[in-house]
């Protein structure tokens, strides 16, 4: 039984008793980890203790659904404590070493038998989170508990409406949230709406030309509207799109409609801009996911904002001065660092011990000496940094800060040039700290400026109080020019009575920020782009999904056919950001659409799609990597996880679960689009869905001298512990191979890759890794995905490792992406890392992941891998595991409904084995022989990894079930003996699979007959070739054989009895290609593709033995022709001669377009037929006796040619035949 079932047993809810409900908690054994001393304790259904869930002492998490108002009191009393087993406990801490075991402090260790953690708002319903540990320290010594009696008050027993997730979550059926609450009206949904797109700010224009859509609306009724133009920040929610009026100035002519040759004016700015806050020198904001702003221009509805008139002309108001204090920003993102510097992109980096100069160059057009300039640098390391700025040779400052973090150093300056500035800066670093790392972001120059025209000019008069009047002097004159007073991006003036060479201005009060704008004349701005467009399908549509599709814009048209599946809704990235971030490329807009569903939908939705791929460059600063849908962090700054898209307000837990179609191309999501709909489908179904293969790394690491011996036996618990009975695990360790000289094991690497295109419900592996590679040792590379051929049999991939599922890099791509992307096969779904992990917590999460995913919840694997995330624990650890692919949709675990039995399993005897299926159909059935414990001993400390060694196959035929079945075999005199064989069956029917087990089945010695001395009968070919001798082949090459023998063939891999094909007298095993004909014990067929091989002379021999070990073999030479050289042979005609139509046959060594000819026997062509497709082997061509004009050929002698061309080659054939008319 997996262990979340069993353990959800142990819960006795609700236990109506004074002080809430109580629940018992039987604790399971608890396991120790291998090391001397033992460093700590694993048990089944549990995570690890600490604030981090990295120490080493299991720890349970319950999740209590809450009554609505209730503030929960928890008691936790143990029953039938006693000492545990002695043992250091440790920390498994985790850096770029891998996982390192440190001594955990007193006060890591849990003291107490459990609580209360936290109150959640998860999914509309309260749920108090109680954590339950099974070992604690007392008194300086580790004790146990058999059993934990949990008392909770406020819990509610469900009947709030239904929650699959919540109930899966909690346990309690019924489980449901509260009501939704009601959205918001979209500000968009119903009116017709021009999109603006703006990248720097200016006063712009548009004429009745550039919208169109708007031609014939009354001029009143144009309204223009913008969000915050912000990068959305740590609660996005709080910072969704509403609407903010933008002031326009419209020109219409006075008749009030707008048509053509009318035009608006209206301030707008980019993503890129000013601070607004008052201050003369205001820091400078920018936006890391768009480099453009978003307006939006509506009519036909309420009248919109206009600008204010302002009065500029003459009243006698005192100067404002001759100069204005002038801003220029200068930032160039050349490096990319993670957020432990306080940002992500850099100018320059500086780093280690000694000094370093940096030197950048700038214009400062209007510049006459005097100004200040604002430096910004970075650390991401604590301590003293020096510094030394220059400008044009002067020294500003030689000054030094503390500590990690921003530092923003403003200095005066009197030597400002209008051109040929030249800003250096030395960073002097500590000898004593060599990681004394400090990084360079951006500068500012704040240059008094003369009030001239430099094209549109911006005139910050922020040192101008509002309500005060003054006078401005215009150098150069203001003939035909447009001034503007703006105040952030919301309030805007147009001046009137401007002066040819003077205005006067003053600021309304309430102003903030203050600036003069100077358009000239024929110097508005044009938007970056104008589009009609029709926002608020989501908010104004759509109000309920089990799963939401986010896709970047791209791939829209190729998730369709997923919108379709039941519950399924599919929304573009570009909707997201025009309803929850006004337009602007933002993923915090995401974030705020998940609180929206969440908060509104009923139902909530469980499963968040992502479409895209991702990274940390989307504005392509470095790279040209396509970024669909942006990456986000955790609030660490260096962890990445789509979960965060799915934290939002109420709980620190993803509310629902999220993967990620990580495609770059059309054609990738549209095979992952494919591929999910023919998996849920059922149209691959095979033997494969109850195969898992569990790989492991072995003990040596590149960064440990000590051996390691966690990653097997965590393998092996896996595998023997959380798989049901009808899954068959097949064990793939590193320890089973040897190393070469370069400490690699090529041949665990091509064994790995054979047995992944075999095909599995799972591919699990525990190992080191990084984004490219499994194992130091090299099990799997990035480049062997194509080779990953398992065809439609597509695993559930989980790689318990560093960096395999690391995404974000733009510059490479992952192991657990690429799988869901190669055309030959991979993986239906990769779940991988994106950062550094550690081997232990990694067994308790893929131990809580299997457990979801066979414990008949009917949850999607997106689901499983969120919730057993909150099994184990939502640590750093777990949370940063992905899931690549499309998740929202259930693993393909066949019913277990095939019942079966059998008569005794005794070796060297035949068996029968009786049983029915649900449905009538063909069964596939496996025999495999006993497991059996074993030992490997590392080979440089001698540590014991002991595990099961799986029992071979020894049996694969099929029967037709009725649906009764029954199938006969013959058990190997030579298979092992022992309690643990099994006889595995499943039913290939697409929508209906079933499977059944026996295991484990006894194995007993038997009673083998004396009378069968002979090996098996064979037949030998190669395929197209059957019954020929020394054919010559080109191309792959393919050999079939028929095998026969009244005792069964031996399927086992045992040495010198094994069914082994030998290629140049180098031998194979083929055994798991050899299948039993339907119903048969005796007879059956083998299929072996060799390949493309070297040209010359070769042999084939096969050797194979019965289940009572008589032997026999088959020889078989052949010849390969050239590349591109196809022969042709056994040419001949039926009938001949012909009278109705004659079939012209032949065979040729490869695959190969073929021309037939016929000619007369004077040399006429009188038919020639191309491009009749043929393979290898044995080819025909019906000639239905007509010329290439359709007419009857003549009784006579004609002559015909055969043509094979292919590589650049090609071969002839020819003949004769006879045609005969009868009357």
């Amino acid at each position: 039984m997996p262990a979340l079932l069993a353990f959800l047993l142990t819960l006795q809810l609700p236990a109506n008793r004074a002080g809430g409900d109580v629940m018992v908690f039987d604790c399971p054994e608890i396991v120790a980890l291998p090391g001397d001393p033992c460093p700590g304790f694993i048990a089944d259904g549990c995570g690890f203790s600490g604030a981090n869930g990295d120490v080493l002492l299991p720890r349970r998490l319950l999740y209590i659904p809450l009554a609505a108002d209730a503030e929960p009191l928890v008691e936790v009393v143990a029953e039938g404590v006693g000492p545990a087993p002695r043992a250091e406990v440790r920390r498994a801490a985790v850096d770029s070493c891998g996982q390192t075991l440190v001594p955990a402090a007193p006060s890591d260790l849990p003291s107490s038998w459990g609580g209360l953690v936290s109150v959640e708002t998860w999914r509309r319903s309260r749920i108090a989170v109680v954590e339950l540990h099974p070992v604690i320290l007392r008194g300086g010594s580790l004790v146990r508990a058999s059993r934990l009696l949990v008392r909770v008050s406020g819990a509610s027993h469900g009947g709030r409406g239904r929650d699959p997730l919540l109930e899966a979550l909690t346990g309690v059926p019924g489980a449901g949230p509260s009501s939704p609450r009601r959205a918001l009206s979209s500000p968009f949904w119903g009116l017709p709406w021009a999109r603006i797109e703006i990248d720097t700010a200016g006063v712009y224009a548009l004429s009745c030309s550039d919208i169109p859509w708007a031609w014939g609306a009354p001029s009143a009724s144009l309204a223009m509207y913008t969000g915050r133009g912000r990068e959305m920040g740590a609660s996005p929610w709080l910072e969704s799109y509403a609407p903010r009026a933008v002031p326009i100035l419209v020109s219409d002519g006075g008749d009030g409609i707008f048509g053509d040759g009318d035009s608006i004016m209206f301030f707008a700015r980019g993503l890129s801009w000013w601070e607004p806050d008052g201050t003369e020198r205001p820091f400078h904001f920018n936006h890391r996911f768009d480099s453009s702003n978003c307006y939006w221009l509506t009519w036909g509805g309420d009248p919109g904002a206009r600008m204010q008139v302002l009065d500029a002309g003459m009243t006698g108001a005192p100067s404002a001065g001759e100069s204005y204090s002038g801003r220029m920003h200068f930032e160039q993102d050349y490096l990319y660092k993670d957020a432990s510097t306080g940002w992500y992109w850099f100018w320059d980096e500086s780093h280690g011990t000694g000094t370093q100069w940096f030197y950048h160059p700038f214009e400062c057009p209007g510049a006459t000496g005097p100004g200040r300039l604002r430096l910004r640098f970075r650390s991401g390391t604590s301590g003293l940094h020096q510094v030394l700025v220059q400008l044009n040779d002067a020294v500003l400052a030689d000054t030094s800060w503390y500590d990690y973090g921003a530092f923003d150093l403003e200095v005066q300056c009197s030597n400002l040039r209008e051109s040929g500035n030249m800003l250096a800066f030395r960073i002097r670093h500590q000898t004593t700290s060599p990681g004394d790392d400090v990084y360079f972001d951006c500068f500012s120059v704040f240059p008094e400026l003369p009030f001239s025209t430099r094209g549109q000019t911006q005139v910050p008069l922020e040192r101008l109080n509002p309500g005060a009047r003054r006078r401005v002097d215009w150098t150069g004159g203001l003939a035909g020019s447009s001034l503007f007073a703006v105040s952030g991006d919301t309030l805007a003036a147009v001046l009137e009575g401007v002066g040819a060479q003077a205005f006067e201005i003053e600021f309304p009060a309430g102003w903030r920020a203050r600036e003069l704008w100077v358009v000239p004349q024929g110097g508005f701005m044009s938007p970056l782009l104008v589009e009609e467009a029709e926002p608020g399908r989501i908010v104004g549509t759509l109000s309920g999904a089990g799963t939401v599709i986010v896709a970047g814009e791209d791939f829209v048209s190729d998730v369709i056919p997923l919108s379709f599946l039941p519950g399924c809704v599919a929304v573009s990235a570009q909707e997201v950001y025009d309803e929850f971030s006004g337009g602007v490329r933002d993923p915090g807009a995401i974030r705020a659409f998940v609180l929206h569903t969440v908060s509104t939908w009923e139902p909530v939705p469980s499963n968040l799609a992502l479409v895209g791929s991702g990274h940390y460059d989307p504005l392509h600063r470095l790279s040209t990597t396509p970024c669909h849908i942006d990456i986000l962090f955790f609030e660490n700054g260096q962890t990445v996880g789509d979960d965060v898209f799915a934290i939002v307000e109420g709980s620190q837990y993803p509310q629902m679960a999220v993967s990620r179609i990580a495609a770059r191309q059309r054609s990738e999501v549209q095979l992952v689009v494919q591929r999910a709909l023919e998996y849920l489908a059922g149209l691959n179904s095979g033997e494969w869905q109850t195969r898992v293969l569990g790989a492991a790394d072995d003990e040596r690491s590149s960064k440990h001298s000590g051996d390691e011996t966690y990653h097997t036996d965590s393998m092996e618990r896996i595998l023997e512990e959380h798989l049901p009975s009808f899954m068959r695990p097949v064990k793939h360790y590193l320890i089973f191979y040897d190393f070469n000289e370069l400490w690699k094991k090529p041949e665990a690497r091509s064994d790995y890759i054979a047995l992944w295109s075999e095909g599995a419900l799972l591919s699990l592996f525990l190992g080191h890794g990084a984004f490219d590679q499994l194992a130091d040792e090299g099990l799997l590379y990035l480049e062997d995905a194509n080779q990953l051929a398992c065809g439609g049999r597509l695993p559930l991939a989980f790689f318990g490792s560093c960096d395999v599922g690391q995404f974000q890099n733009p510059n490479q791509q992952c192991i657990a992406q690429s799988i869901t992307t190669v055309p030959a096969g991979g993986a239906v779904m990769g779940v991988g890392a994106t950062g550094l992990t550690g081997g232990y917590l990694n067994e308790t999460l893929l131990a809580a992941f299997l457990d979801r995913l066979f414990g008949g919840e009917g949850l999607t694997v997106s689901e499983c891998l969120l919730l057993a995330k909150l099994d184990a624990g939502y640590n750093d650890n777990n949370r940063m595991y992905q899931l690549f692919g499309f998740g929202a949709m259930d693993l393909a675990i066949p019913p277990d409904d095939v019942e079966m039995e059998t008569t005794g399993l005794r070796k060297g005897e035949p068996t029968v084995c009786t049983g029915s299926t649900p449905a009538p159909g063909l069964v596939l059935a496996e025999v495999y022989e006993s497991c059996r414990p074993d030992t490997y001993y590392t080979f440089r400390q001698g540590f014991p990894i002991p595990y099961i060694d799986q029992g071979s196959l020894f049996y694969s035929g099929s029967a037709q079930a009725e649906p009764g079945f029954q199938f006969e075999f013959f058990v190997p005199v030579d298979a092992r003996a022992g309690d643990e064989a099994r006889l595995s069956t499943f039913v290939p029917v697409p929508g209906s699979e079933a499977c059944g087990a026996l295991f484990p089945v006894p194995l007993v010695p038997g009673s083998p007959s004396a009378s069968d001395t002979t090996g098996p009968g064979i037949e030998l070919w190669i395929d197209g070739f059957r019954n020929v001798e020394s054919p010559k082949v080109s191309g792959d090459v393919r050999v079939s054989a028929r095998l026969s023998d009244p005792s069964g063939i031996n399927l086992l891999g045992n040495p010198g009895r094994q069914l082994a094909l030998y290629v140049d007298g180098s031998p194979q095993d083929v055994s798991r290609h050899f299948r039993y004909d339907p119903g048969s014990s005796t007879d059956g067929q083998l299929e072996v593709t060799i390949g493309v091989m070297q040209e010359g002379a070769h042999s084939l021999e096969l050797r194979a033995s019965d289940c009572l070990l008589n032997r026999s073999s088959e020889s078989l030479d052949f010849e390969v022709l050239a590349y591109g050289a196809v022969g042709l042979s056994q040419v001949f005609v039926y009938p001949c001669p012909a009278s109705e139509g004659v079939s012209i046959n032949w065979s040729q060594s490869g695959e190969a377009a073929v021309t037939v000819s016929v000619f007369t026997v004077a040399g006429r062509r009188i038919l020639e037929e191309r491009n009749i497709p043929s393979g290898q082997g044995y080819n025909q061509w019906w000639w239905d006796l007509r010329d290439g004009d359709g007419d009857p050929v003549a009784s006579g002698t004609y002559v015909y040619r055969i043509t094979a061309a292919a590589g650049g080659g090609s071969s002839d054939a020819t003949g004769v035949l006879a045609v005969v008319r009868r009357n």
